[in-house]
């Protein structure tokens, strides 16, 4: 298992959060769409050439925009 950014991880497989980096605001958007520390999110769908990545957290879909994934920490499981 390793530790790496939710915009590394493939397709299909999931990651334990570990470290939101960023400030409040971001932080607290990713509360409101039921992302927090600890949670297991999998990845659905990576969109084409940097697009939008779709996770699936508490059996509910999220679009998170690659810069916004990138600074999400997980450890891949």
């Amino acid at each position: 298992m390793k530790n790496t950014s939710l915009d590394e991880i493939p397709m299909t497989h999931s990651g334990k959060v570990l470290v939101i980096e960023g400030g409040f605001q971001m932080r607290s958007n990713l509360n409101n769409r039921g992302i927090h520390v600890g949670d297991v999110l999998t990845v659905i769908r990576a969109g084409i050439l940097k697009g939008p990545i779709v996770v699936r957290v508490h059996g509910m879909d999220v679009a998170l925009g690659r810069r916004m994934a990138s600074r999400i920490m997980v450890e891949e499981i």
